[in-house]
């Protein structure tokens, strides 16, 4: 799971930015957000261009140093990708995570989108490997750690990482942590309100048609209030559509609310994929207030996957929903929780919207 993940000198982040996700709290309450210590459920609230998006996509850029977009690919970011303050010193990103009782400390500097300037991989503080893209060279660590001390150290290309380099080279059995650690990374997904459309939303239908996942599906539309029966047709051209039932059957992709696009994205997301880490951004945009409540009971059901919404919705910051170490603020002075942002003591009762709205973390 990440523990923590600090970025600088990316987008609007100038200084030292810092999500972390362990808890020293013991509130009584909303226990299944959190599991042996870190947060597996989390709402990121801010004002408008307080950063939420850039954030999610920093934290998704992990994600390219495994799985390399194309060449094509590698300018598309770059006009925006340092901040615009910070001179061109190169953007850094931490990652620390917990893997079966061990930490994995994983940083890098990138100078462009893809384009990498050095890495460094530490287990329980042991440093694995420190490494110059730039310049293509080993400086230090001790590559037995993850099994790689037989393999050529010198890697030149720095648009590709020297850690994807490791792990597409030791076989599993003999790098156990770099596997758990790419596995991680194949199960983050980044997603918005704004990333669907038409195409997105054929491609979900035919996977669950495909799956033989309808009744999944229409269980799953009706524990968030769409009360409605689907049923799956053979067009004229022999493809497979989906529909409401009704006396005269409407087409699903050509009549469902936005809403109801919303629950389709995430079923075809979350109970179809291997999920590891999910940031969504305005998750609850398209939602009224009460099917917003139940996604976020439905996030805190899983103990593996991470979940952390953004979200200009305070009507959340309920203490029976989600408790005060698991909301994070995010402005100026950086990311920290509601727990974190005041010296009041917070319990159950309190109406810890009220004293958001107040002003009390501010």
């Amino acid at each position: 799971m990440l523990k923590r993940f600090s970025v600088k000198g990316y987008r609007c982040f100038k200084d030292l930015t810092t999500l972390d996700l362990s808890t020293s709290h013991d509130y009584q309450f909303g226990r299944r957000n959190v599991h042996g210590g870190i947060i597996t459920n989390a709402l990121l609230l801010g004002r408008n261009a307080s950063g939420k998006t850039n954030f999610g996509r920093a934290l998704g850029n992990l994600c390219d140093n495994f799985y390399p977009a194309g060449i094509n690919a590698r300018t598309i970011d770059d006009a925006l990708f340092l901040n615009a303050d910070a001179g061109n010193r190169p953007a850094e990103f931490e990652y620390v995570f917990i893997f079966n009782g061990a930490e994995v400390r994983y940083a890098y500097k990138k100078d462009a989108s893809q384009r990498l300037v050095s890495e460094s991989l530490s287990i329980d503080n042991d440093l694995a490997f420190s490494y110059d893209n730039k310049g293509a060279r080993l400086e230090g660590g001790n590559l037995r750690l993850v099994g790689g001390e037989g393999l050529n150290q010198t890697y030149a290309d720095e648009y590709v990482s020297f850690i994807s380099y490791l792990v597409n080279s030791i076989p599993t059995r003999e790098s156990g942590i770099l596997h758990d650690l790419r596995d991680f990374v194949s199960g983050m997904h980044m997603l918005t309100a704004n990333n669907r459309g038409p195409r997105a939303r054929q491609n979900a239908i035919k996977r669950i048609i495909d799956d033989e996942r309808v009744n999944d599906l229409e269980s799953f539309l009706n524990r968030f209030g769409v009360n409605e029966h689907l049923l799956v047709r053979t067009e004229p051209d022999g493809t497979r559509s989906l529909y409401f039932d009704h006396k005269r059957p409407i087409s699903f992709a050509n009549a469902c609310s936005s809403g109801t696009e919303t629950l389709l994205m995430i079923f075809y997301w979350y109970e179809m994929r291997d999920n590891a880490f999910y940031f969504i951004d305005e998750f609850d945009a398209y939602c009224h207030y009460e099917m917003a409540e139940k996604l976020v009971e439905y996030f805190s059901e899983s103990d593996s996957c991470q979940t952390i919404c953004a979200t200009h919705n305070t009507s959340l910051v309920k203490n029976d929903l989600m408790r005060p170490d698991c909301v994070f603020l995010i402005d100026k002075s950086g990311i920290r929780s509601l727990a974190d942002r005041t010296d009041r003591e917070i319990r159950l009762g309190n109406n810890t919207e009220k004293l958001l709205r107040g002003g009390e973390f501010d």
